[in-house]
């Protein structure tokens, strides 16, 4: 898709503060789609998924606004709206050659485009802030699912020792004043997400898209599989759109100019960590020690534990602290006065 059309919109906005009413309206919103989304049972399966899609939805909506919660801008709501709405218009057009129409499936791919739209609209705002102590942390939980998950193949040892070694040794030694080496740790971080959101994503939820099936499942998994969809999307997207791929009638020199951007907004994503070597090192003893315990003796399930270190990885990294971040002046932001 060409970005430079969407400028033309140029919306104002200014900086300012949720309201203790916006937040209270949300949260009443959210409680009144979980309530009705609980219809008596037995249910026609086509009555139910209407309900369960609609609580789908809402979880992607409320998720859209709390990823963007602390980086907030006035009239950042309508185009919240407005990327949902263009993806559903956009995603309910038949195709060209579509002889039987089906509506579960341009249901899905609305909301799918609808969370394209929203990452592009905000992709400054979205950007994480990361560094070589969160790209640590993050390695280890990797690791730890990985394993985990697959035991020790050796085809996945192999697979991920590259990035592994990597990220240990820039850890201690703090090789990354280059674009290329903050790019791709920035990927790597990213997919690192991905591949944890995967792990735990509820793919069976996706079953209220399909007429055939009738959902096994209650609303509240509905709304949060909503929010994971749309985060998960968001991040698959700032690896894609690294792919050199031109957009129907788009040249590849423009094309090319926005790959260009992208990477230097991944690298101006990449900062300095303030603690050093030192800090890393307590990091990862911690983080292992506490994984070993725990697998040793059985203390908590597994999931417990991974989720608990990743809600804290903000906090175990400093990035919680702007004073804790260091601008290395390698990257920007784009010029663009349409995203974020």
């Amino acid at each position: 898709m060409d970005l430079k059309k969407i400028e033309a919109l140029n919306l104002p906005r200014s900086n300012y503060s949720v309201s203790w009413k916006f937040l209270i309206a949300l949260a009443v919103v959210v409680i009144f789609t979980l309530l009705i989304g609980l219809p008596p049972y037995p249910l026609a399966a086509e009555s139910l998924n209407f309900r369960l899609i609609g609580i789908f939805f809402i979880g992607m909506l409320v998720q859209a606004f709390m990823m963007l919660a602390g980086k907030w801008k006035a009239g950042d709501w309508k185009w919240i709206i407005g990327a949902f709405a263009l993806g559903f218009l956009m995603g309910m057009v038949p195709g060209d050659n579509e002889k039987n129409y089906s509506l579960s499936f341009h249901l899905f791919f609305s909301c799918l485009l609808g969370a394209l739209f929203f990452t592009m609209f905000f992709r400054k705002q979205l950007l994480l802030r990361i560094g070589a102590r969160s790209l640590l942390i993050m390695n280890v939980l990797f690791a730890a699912i990985i394993i985990d998950r697959f035991d020790l193949s050796w085809p996945l040892i192999i697979l991920f020792a590259i990035p592994t070694f990597l990220t240990l040794l820039n850890a201690f030694t703090d090789f990354d004043h280059h674009l290329f080496w903050q790019v791709l740790f920035y990927v790597w971080f990213t997919v690192m997400v991905i591949g944890i959101g995967l792990y735990n994503f509820a793919f069976s939820d996706l079953g209220i898209f399909n007429w055939t099936e009738l959902a096994e499942t209650g609303p509240l998994s509905i709304f949060f599989t909503g929010a994971g969809f749309l985060f998960l999307l968001c991040n698959i997207w700032f690896v894609l759109a690294l792919i050199p791929v031109p957009g129907e009638d788009q040249k590849m020199s423009e094309r090319i100019a926005e790959v260009k951007e992208h990477i230097q907004l991944l690298a101006y994503g990449y900062v300095r960590e303030a603690g050093g070597e030192a800090r890393n090192l307590i990091c990862l003893i911690f983080m292992v020690a506490i994984l070993l315990v725990n697998y040793t003796f059985s203390i908590v399930d597994k999931s417990v534990i991974i989720s608990a270190m990743l809600a804290f990885t903000p906090l175990l990294s400093g990035l919680k602290k702007e004073s804790s971040i260091v601008d290395d002046g390698i990257g920007k932001l784009p010029d663009d006065n349409v995203y974020g």
